[in-house]
């Protein structure tokens, strides 16, 4: 059995999503089982693998969540993803703030209800990168219900939504996740014992996203885009609410 030392490097892989479903067209294996794979193979010959149900049987956790008590840590000190996506972009998140990723995206309005035509980074066009960092500053900075939100631009047509004001973490996402789907509004979570704070941060980011596609709808640079048949980057998608990280490095 190999026990590493303090100073032995380890490689940590984590293959993310990679189980799939049985398929017919492969005889009722997944792609993983059918696929010829020497090089997977002969790293887990090389280390140490195994199965590991990261909370308990029959409780399915999304990847952050699953990701985070690998690591080592408490499922209860899980300060949300969006800290994550933060950090690992360069950014601070604030010690009184809650943080989101917000996403540029086509909408379309149709009874009152708003739809994801298109996220904008699947795109990968250099031209909506320049469009959505000239956008961001156009909606940088909005208050609703005392709460204030911040919008930082980080690349791949992507931000950071800050919000200060003593507003509630547990806020439900709004991105649907997939073309052609209903955006959903964002709602208060039961998990917050102070509903109403959490009702007034949904609300208030609610104000927000409505504020950001009339702005964005009438913004020059979409009226232009419009003339030059390409659709308008007029919507933002948020999800995965979070707050500063309190917990020790990794490798302390």
């Amino acid at each position: 059995m190999f026990s590493p030392q303090p100073s032995t490097p380890i490689l940590f892989i984590i293959l993310d999503g990679l189980a799939d479903r049985p398929q017919a067209v492969l005889g009722g294996k997944t792609p993983l089982e059918a696929a010829h794979t020497p090089h997977l193979d002969r790293l887990a010959g090389l280390g140490a693998s195994g199965q590991l149900i990261p909370l308990a049987p029959g409780v399915p956790l999304e990847s952050e969540a699953s990701h985070f008590i690998l690591f080592g840590y408490a499922l209860e000190q899980f300060p949300g993803r969006a800290a994550f996506e933060a950090i690992g972009r360069g950014l601070e998140v604030g010690a009184e703030s809650v943080i989101l990723l917000a996403s540029f995206a086509t909408a379309t309005i149709r009874d009152d209800i708003v739809y994801r035509d298109a996220i904008v980074w699947e795109r990968q066009q250099a031209k909506d990168e320049r469009d959505c960092q000239v956008l961001s500053a156009a909606i940088a900075e909005y208050e609703s219900h005392g709460i204030r939100f911040s919008l930082q631009e980080c690349g791949r047509c992507e931000g950071m939504l800050s919000l200060t004001g003593n507003p509630s973490r547990y806020i439900s996402d709004v991105d649907p996740f997939y073309n052609s789907a209903a955006v959903a509004k964002a709602l208060a979570l039961e998990e917050d014992s102070d509903q109403d704070n959490a009702q007034r941060t949904a609300t208030a980011l609610n104000a927000y996203l409505s504020w950001v596609y009339a702005r964005l709808q009438a913004h020059p640079l979409n009226q232009e885009r419009r003339r030059s048949r390409q659709a308008s980057i007029n919507f933002l998608l948020t999800k995965w609410a979070a707050i500063k990280p309190q917990v020790p490095s990794f490798q302390d």
